[in-house]
């Protein structure tokens, strides 16, 4: 034998997977990425890991917001803290806030328009890497109580409008519509104040508790959360602004850091 090895056999098999590559269907397939170039390679990976999960990425192209509902970063599911724990809260900063809202109701108050806008996983920060189902602590005695296990809707300034149920008189200034709030789901009108709020280290005690409250601004804010026929109600509890409560005022300190991307990262803590 000479060692020549006709073309049509050179061409056509290895002991991998066939080398043309038209005879080779992405369709739920986990072609071989041996000997193949890195980019082509990770074509390979990514395509048939999308056809192994059943998960359409050839719609998810471009779409940041599809692809995380696909395949997501954040955790999923329920995220309940325990009181005198402290978690990390990734913040986000738009051009009316910044903090951390709910994903869903962030979603509906980009549908508001008037700049407001999400990160770049869809959302508006994160607890714990949680941004939807984050539950307060439970363990808050006398009227505190009424938080154990709240929905957090929001830990967020306002740097804009800032908050119509804020009043601009006294006790409180113009200036405190836009301090540091939490917002909690539910009319948790009594013991607000024994919760307190610790930053990075530092106690926050609120200086108010204000319901009812409307997201987006009333009238004409976010239906599912305010004060509309039908809306779940929502309660703040204010940190920030005037008053004497408070060791440190939360605000200027929460306003500053923010990286390029809009983003910075605090921890948190809830205590009596």
């Amino acid at each position: 034998m000479s060692g020549f090895v006709p073309r049509r056999v050179a061409m056509t098999k290895t002991a991998s997977a066939t080398t043309d590559m038209k005879a080779a269907t992405w369709n739920n397939q986990l072609i071989s990425t041996i000997g193949r170039r890195s980019t082509l390679r990770n074509q390979i990976q990514k395509r048939s890991f999308g056809s192994f999960l059943q998960i359409n990425y050839t719609n998810a192209v471009g779409n940041k917001c599809e692809r995380e509902k696909l395949a997501p970063v954040r955790n999923q599911g329920t995220l309940q803290l325990v009181k005198d724990v402290s978690f990390n809260v990734e913040l986000f900063k738009d051009v009316n806030t910044m903090g951390f809202v709910m994903k869903s109701l962030q979603e509906d108050i980009v549908k508001l328009g008037g700049g407001s806008a999400t990160d770049n996983l869809c959302g508006f920060g994160a607890i714990s890497n949680f941004a939807e189902d984050i539950r307060m602590p439970n363990g808050f005695s006398s009227g505190a109580q009424n938080a154990n296990g709240a929905r957090i809707l929001a830990l967020e300034r306002w740097y804009t409008t800032g908050w119509d149920a804020i009043p601009s008189s006294t006790p409180t200034t113009a200036n405190d519509k836009n301090s540091l709030v939490l917002a909690l789901e539910g009319n948790l009108v009594s013991g607000l104040l024994d919760i307190h709020l610790h930053i990075n280290g530092i106690l926050y005690r609120p200086e108010a508790y204000l319901y009812p409250a409307q997201f987006g601004n009333s009238p004409n804010g976010v239906a599912r959360y305010g004060t509309g026929t039908g809306a779940t109600p929502f309660t703040l509890i204010r940190y920030g602004g005037s008053g004497s409560n408070s060791v440190s005022d939360p605000d200027t300190d929460f306003a500053t850091g923010f990286d390029s991307d809009g983003k910075k990262t605090i921890t948190v803590m809830f205590s009596e």
